[in-house]
């Protein structure tokens, strides 16, 4: 059992520092190394990314038990 949540922890860590890669990249591509003011693209990228993060709104039975997850309008 000790082996099986070692190869998940390692699953979840390379997980985790490809997804990190990946964001620097992007953020690279989009900025110009972070030189550049940001372009269209980039300010509707960062404004998409922010609308479907804090948008998300859980509803609730009056018992407690969550119902359902859903995001609030993007656009």
């Amino acid at each position: 059992m000790g082996r099986i949540f070692r190869c998940w922890g390692l699953v979840g860590l390379g997980n985790l520092i490809g997804s990190l890669i990946v964001a620097y990249l992007v953020a690279v591509s989009l900025t110009g190394n972070f030189s550049l003011e940001l372009n269209a693209v980039a300010k509707k990228f960062i404004a998409v990314s922010t609308a479907r993060s804090l948008g998300l709104k859980t509803w609730v039975w009056t018992d407690g038990s969550p119902v359902s997850f859903g995001a609030s309008s993007v656009t």
